[in-house]
């Protein structure tokens, strides 16, 4: 068995940008809560595996889909945010979630 996570990582999660669409995921105990502050348009009570469409602070749009760690691809709670594929966009939310407190992976 596996030893307890402790931090939260980020990372760009397809191919290096530019592309027309990119995910990013958040994975650690406060993969949720850095989500809500990240992503606008977090609902109060996020449903897992449930897609949610809002804004990001740099203007751009996209989803976020919520996993449980039972359900999720690193085994922790996670959140996997899309965006337009840019290289601004995607340095652009993995930078806030790095001010929030994550690390990157």
């Amino acid at each position: 068995m596996s030893a307890p996570f402790f931090d939260t990582i980020v990372a760009g999660i397809t191919g290096a940008p530019p592309a027309a669409v990119a995910w990013v995921r958040l994975s650690g105990p406060e993969a949720w809560s850095i989500a809500s502050q990240v992503f606008i348009g977090w609902p109060s009570t996020p449903e897992p595996r449930i897609a949610v469409y809002g804004h990001y602070a740099s203007g751009d749009d996209g989803l976020a889909i919520p996993f449980r760690a039972e359900h999720s691809y690193t085994g922790e709670d996670a959140v996997e945010l899309s965006m337009h594929g840019s290289r601004a966009s995607v340095s652009s939310v993995i930078e806030a979630c790095l001010s929030l407190g994550a690390r990157l992976a």
